[in-house]
């Protein structure tokens, strides 16, 4: 699985995402494609909210995670329950 990223309009990460998310911000104009990125990333065209997580959370989800069970490291044959 390729990495993705979505970037605020300053340049800053943000967080990563699904190939999804970047086309729903990209098809309704609020974001735009950057080029020369080394991962499909997208900037937003807007001034993001900032009333939202504090910095220790936001630290969470600019980070990029394994996909892996957090019981006991197994990569393979994963369920998600929600």
């Amino acid at each position: 699985m390729r990495v993705r990223r979505i970037l605020a309009k300053s340049g800053e990460l943000l967080t990563f995402c699904d190939a999804r998310k970047q086309e729903w911000y990209v098809g309704r104009g609020l974001a735009e494609w950057v080029d020369g990125a080394e991962a499909p990333t997208v900037r937003l065209l807007f001034e993001h909210s900032t009333g939202g997580p504090a910095e220790d959370a936001q630290q969470f989800y600019s980070h990029n995670r394994h996909n892996c069970c957090v019981g006991c490291g197994e990569a393979q044959h994963l369920q998600r329950y929600r």
